[in-house]
């Protein structure tokens, strides 16, 4: 079951179009850590070249571009796991309510039939109806208003426990992505101070 209808089920196809964007970012954040592997080995080799000074240098701009792409890929690793994963999983959850919705809807149907028919029944003279038929068609009835009310609690709650879920997880999941992207960015800020230190200190 997909969320393509028209009118969007309870962000059902926004939230299929966050997990396919951020697996475009994902799949982005990867071919840079690929690319990158050239650019370290550009470095190490030209550094093979030159003076020790420089060399040195050179290879410390490598190794912090190696540490920058290993702290890439973990955070690849926690956006994967604290975010695609959970919407994944709430995308599941929201696909068993509408599930419950559309059977809440048919035994609804069900009942104004069941209706329906007593009606029919009812207005008609009694020498016209069959033994037990009115009856029937007014137990009838009676199951059917059981069976939708059960339904519609069900229903009821099951929206309801969905509803809650998805506040609590949209929170824990915004709060994680801002917290890896700032760890992420501070570490990247501190390796690159580090190398110009190591840097500044040459007296090439």
């Amino acid at each position: 079951m997909s969320f393509t209808d028209k009118k969007d089920f309870m962000g059902g196809k926004e939230i299929q179009n966050i997990i396919k964007e951020f697996g475009h970012y994902i799949e982005a954040e990867k071919k840079i850590v690929i690319e990158s592997k050239d650019r370290i080995e550009s470095l190490i080799m030209y550094g093979k070249t030159e003076v020790p000074l420089l060399k040195q240098a050179l290879n410390s701009l490598g190794d912090t571009f190696e540490n920058i792409d290993n702290a890439r890929e973990e955070k690849i690793d926690q956006m994967q796991e604290k975010f695609i994963t959970p919407l994944n999983a709430l995308l599941e959850d929201l696909k068993s309510l509408q599930t419950e919705l559309k059977a809440k809807d048919h035994v609804f149907k069900d009942l104004e039939k069941a209706k329906s028919k007593l009606s029919k029944l009812e207005n008609k003279s009694k020498e016209k109806l069959k033994a037990g038929q009115l009856d029937t068609a007014e137990k009838a009835v009676k199951e059917a208003e059981k069976m939708f009310k059960d339904e519609e609690a069900k229903a009821n709650k099951m929206t309801e426990d969905f509803n809650s879920k998805k506040l609590e997880l949209m929170k824990s999941v915004l709060v994680d992505i801002v917290k890896d992207e700032k760890e992420f960015h501070e570490k990247v800020l501190g390796l690159m101070s580090n190398v110009k230190e190591k840097i500044d200190l040459l007296n090439l």
